[in-house]
């Protein structure tokens, strides 16, 4: 901590404001999207026999659109979309061996879609490399989730007739009934712009973004498929354009 401090005033005290003058910029995004949350599970009355671990989630990508402001003393405000998608794991789980269904395996097809509206503070630093601007950022705003998730046992499902029971009679496989949220999302971030010519640059960016919870709505039954723990590190590249 006691060599922290002094670097950290260094970097805001001993460097020159970057951007002298205030400038309108968008910019646009695409990189990884990489799930750091907790595996998808099912809730409800067939609980007792899901997997113990539940289902990984698969990472994805991502892409986004930014418009902001740099106020020509470091600081800059971005209003930004993102959109991306995360999937459960295919390969089939055995049952829970404490419940009714032990020589049973299950398999959630989930997929949940997060587009997340952001208001993003950032502090550039101008550094000696006139060209090179390394930046912090922080961001809250709103993430939708559009989920759909659907269910496969075996054996079991071979000889079972759940048409009455899905919410897509037209389906193969056990559908749960999909469900649109919005939930209250936080970010915090680094990355680095370096300028190419006057009005564009291109960058690299990360950010670790929070974003609660998804699910979908509940079946005939009372079961649900859950991604319980929706965060992630997020690393992506970016093309600004400068007005």
């Amino acid at each position: 901590m006691k060599t922290f401090l002094p670097l950290a005033c260094a970097l805001f005290c001993a460097s020159s404001f970057a951007n002298s003058e205030p400038s309108y910029f968008i910019n646009l995004t695409a990189g990884h999207s990489s799930f750091a949350g907790d595996n998808a599970v099912q809730r409800g009355t067939n609980q007792g026999n899901t997997p113990v671990n539940g289902y990984d989630v698969d990472s994805g990508g991502l892409y986004g659109l930014g418009v902001g402001y740099r106020f020509g003393n470091g600081f800059a405000l971005q209003l930004e979309w993102r959109t991306r998608e995360y999937e459960t794991d295919s390969t089939p789980q055995p049952a829970n061996p404490a419940g009714g269904l032990a020589d049973q395996t299950f398999q959630v097809l989930g997929k949940n879609e997060t587009d997340t509206i952001m208001l993003n503070a950032y502090y550039e630093f101008d550094m000696a490399a006139e060209n090179f601007k390394p930046y912090i950022k922080a961001g809250v705003g709103t993430a939708k989730h559009d989920v759909n998730a659907e269910l496969d046992i075996q054996p079991w499902f071979q000889t079972l007739d759940f048409s009455t029971l899905t919410a897509c009679p037209d389906n193969p496989l056990f559908c749960y009934p999909s469900n649109d949220s919005s939930e209250f999302a936080w970010s915090i971030g680094a990355g680095f712009n370096y300028q190419l010519t006057e009005n564009v640059s291109v960058g690299l960016d990360y950010q670790y973004i929070d974003f609660k919870d998804s699910q979908t709505n509940l079946d005939p039954l009372g079961d649900q498929a859950v991604f319980p723990d929706l965060k992630a590190h997020e690393f992506s590249a970016t093309l600004t354009y400068t007005f």
